[in-house]
């Protein structure tokens, strides 16, 4: 927060205190708990902590369950309030003395370099690419290298997670590189699939070509995980997906597959899109193909078109309608010379940069020369484009690079920036709304829930911003004099699409502060390096596979640690 606020009331003031003190309690009682699992969690040097063991968890959430009444029972909720207590790491031991004296926390001070002019970088693949390609890589019967990638903890597990299941990728400084194609390998595995959904989503599509069964484990997230859509289509699909854990959401799961596929599949209108892309990346491989259709409005047109020209790129058919997908079956022959896409949200980040960067006198002539290949038609790179160009930016993409400078004004009265078609861009959003209203402009924004308004406001109430309700949007208003930086506590993101805002906002907010820095590298390792070497950093920050993970010698079973982040419920 930027200050204490002030009570009025006595009982309210007496409330504040009261809650203050037990939080401080709670918060040490955590720790010394979170200190006792750690005994029961042994690490091997350099390793993920092995999970407790089941039989000691079960008899803890047993204690949990008791306590629960019977009339307001929720198990779902207290569950999920169960595994975030779990996941808890006993490193943290900073988080009482935070409490106590959190203005002496200093975190990570951003002060990006005030009108340094003209941007010349070079923007990082997209990892869902990279996914999507080493999907159809284990399927292919040739070898295959994929380069521009960055090789974070997601692609990591990734590529562990296909290796336990029979596939022979390797890194090296030059990319990831695929041997041949995968063996049989998930009847009887219980396989970790990290931390991200993708992972998760495209080794349960993979496995439904393998009669057998087999489990899943993973990290925070993937427990959290809503796995009730899935659970419901699986049977259509020859498949039973089940939890492990009574009243979890997510993960451990296991599965028991048939590989009786049909040649069509109705996609329900909650089946997240990302597992849409699984389901029709793992097609090729299964015996009559298959073909995905859905209801018009349902939203996986967009998602499965970049998908759809991949398929066609790997010498597969792969017809797009409005309204389905078919897949035919077969063996992928890799590309030639084929071109990661850029990262979209690092990629526009960086097309966003002429609105901060112009030097005095000359902001209008600012411009951003980012290398990589930009898809004109494609979503989300598409929408991107539009929402630069609804920021007045004008992006012109060519076939090494993409550049945006100013071009379209902004309308003299409101300026809507919408991101209702693509939510999970609205950090983004509210980055580009942040940075025009404190350059004048009057801005509405779309968040697609409360806790994303509810994020937004935490960021802007540090650039002395506020929101008001118009309608079904909200208007980005200045709030008065901004607070002092130096006055502020360091912000917790609540995760690396935040924290890219921020980045974006301390160029006309410089000295803001940032408690988990870190939290970014899941997107782009050396996203620091760069930012801190703008305006011209060196080539390929970000890309090296070596660079990226570090002279650290890694194996299959290794699995990346947990970074200390908000955990959206």
């Amino acid at each position: 927060m930027s200050k204490e606020p002030t009570y009025t009331s006595p009982s309210k003031a007496r409330l504040a205190d009261e809650l203050s003190r037990l939080d401080k309690e709670l918060i040490s009682l955590l720790q010394k708990r979170s200190a006792l699992l750690a005994e029961a969690q042994p690490q091997t040097a350099g390793k993920r902590p092995k999970d407790l063991d089941s039989d000691l968890e079960k008899t803890i959430w047993r204690v949990w369950e008791s306590a629960i009444s019977p009339a307001k029972r929720d198990t779902r909720l207290w569950r999920t309030l169960f595994t975030l207590v779990q996941e808890l790491p006993p490193a943290d031991t900073g988080l009482a003395e935070a409490v106590e004296s959190s203005d002496k926390t200093q975190g990570f001070l951003l002060t990006p370099r005030a009108h340094m002019g003209d941007v010349a970088a070079q923007s990082p693949g997209s990892h869902d690419m990279a996914c999507f390609n080493l999907a159809l890589a284990v399927q292919s019967p040739s070898p295959f290298s994929l380069s521009g990638a960055v090789l974070n903890d997601h692609l990591v597990s990734l590529i562990k997670s296909l290796n336990q299941a029979g596939a022979s990728l390797h890194w090296d400084d030059e990319g990831v590189h695929s041997r041949g194609p995968r063996e049989q390998g998930f009847d009887g595995k219980i396989i970790y699939a990290g931390d991200s959904p993708l992972t998760l989503y495209l080794l349960l599509a993979l496995a439904l070509a393998e009669p057998g069964r087999c489990k899943f484990t993973g990290g925070t997230q993937l427990k959290l995980a809503n796995l009730a859509p899935l659970i419901q289509l699986f049977p259509s699909l020859g498949t039973r997906l089940s939890q492990v854990i009574p009243g979890s959401s997510g993960i451990p799961a296991r599965i028991e597959v048939s590989a009786v596929l049909p040649e069509e599949v109705r996609l329900p209108r909650d089946l997240p899109p990302l597992f849409a892309c699984a389901l029709a990346l793992a097609a090729p491989s299964y015996p009559n193909g298959m073909t995905l259709s859905w209801e018009e409005d349902a939203p996986f047109a967009d998602a499965l078109a970049p998908v759809a020209d991949l398929l066609t790129a790997w010498s597969l058919n792969a017809e797009l309608s409005p309204t389905a997908l078919s897949v035919s079956p077969g063996a992928p022959e890799p590309p030639e010379n084929y071109r990661l896409p850029m990262d979209p949200r690092i990629g526009s980040w960086l097309l966003a940069l002429p609105l901060v960067t112009g030097q005095k006198g000359k902001e209008q002539d600012a411009k951003a020369v980012i290398d990589g290949v930009w898809p004109r038609d494609l979503a989300p790179w598409s929408y991107l484009k539009n929402l630069l160009r609804a920021a007045s930016l004008d992006v012109t993409p060519g076939a090494d690079s993409a550049v945006s400078r100013f071009g379209t004004k902004a309308d003299k009265g409101s300026l809507l920036l919408d991101s209702t078609a693509f939510p999970e861009y609205f950090p983004f959003t509210a980055s580009l709304a942040a940075v025009l209203a404190m350059n004048g402009k009057r801005v509405r924004i779309t968040p697609p829930s409360d806790t994303e308004r509810g994020f937004a406001m935490e960021l802007y109430e540090r650039l002395g911003l506020t929101l008001t309700q118009e309608g079904e949007s909200f208007t980005v208003v200045k709030s008065g004099q901004a607070p002092d930086t130096r006055k502020l506590t360091p912000w917790l993101s609540p995760g690396p699409a935040w924290t890219l805002a921020m980045a974006l906002a301390a160029f006309r907010r410089p000295g803001m502060a940032l408690a988990n820095p870190g939290g970014v590298t899941e997107l782009m390792p050396g996203f620091w390096t760069l930012y801190n070497a703008l305006p011209e950093p060196p080539k390929g920050l970000g890309q090296s596979m070596g660079q990226a993970r570090g002279s650290k010698k890694e194996t299959s079973d290794d699995k990346p640690k947990p970074k200390g982040r908000r955990i959206r419920l």
